[in-house]
């Protein structure tokens, strides 16, 4: 018997069943020009973040980001990426950032943050085909859209993290 919640004071955590999530960044477009104050196209890339709403801050916390495509406003990335969650209602930050190189830090372009819950599928249900996410500036504007093909299965569930803390001690 497993969860993949922490409401049920009867489970504890080495009995919460974790669910793989698959992503694949596909693409980008109309993301605003930030280079040479706006003249030039930005070099993006995208950092995506999960966490979990009802866990401390460092639990259950996972971090990827995908290559940098240089002058571009429309980037492909098409790269695949794997996230490993307890909680169905898991988030996911997708940021936008141009790359600086130099002494300049990147700067954000856009965010777009998504419940993961609406994108677990049960193992014969067709998954939605990818989808256009709306990213939003730091000031609240438009900019630009990013496309994304986010995919769990039922079958994807792996056992209880007390199998795999016990098989970790035996090594």
């Amino acid at each position: 018997d497993c969860g993949d919640h922490f409401d049920d004071s009867s489970i504890g955590t080495e009995d919460l069943c974790i669910h793989r999530v698959r992503v694949r960044v596909i693409s980008a477009t109309s993301l605003p020009k930030l280079d040479y104050g706006g003249l030039v196209s930005s070099d993006p890339f995208v950092e995506m973040r999960v966490y979990e709403q009802q866990v401390k801050e460092g639990c259950w916390y996972d971090q990827k980001a995908t290559t940098v495509q240089h002058r571009t406003q429309k980037p492909t990335w098409n790269e695949n990426f794997e996230f490993y969650v307890v909680r169905r209602d898991a988030m996911m930050k997708i940021s936008v950032v141009d790359y600086s190189s130099g002494n300049r830090k990147p700067r954000l372009i856009g965010t777009a943050s998504l419940c993961m819950g609406n994108f677990f599928y049960e193992d014969e249900q067709a998954h939605a085909p990818p989808q256009n996410f709306k990213l939003v500036s730091a000031t609240g504007e438009a900019a630009g859209q990013i496309k994304l093909l986010i995919v769990s299965r039922s079958n994807e569930m792996f056992p209880p993290l007390s199998v795999f803390l016990y098989n970790r001690s035996v090594w």
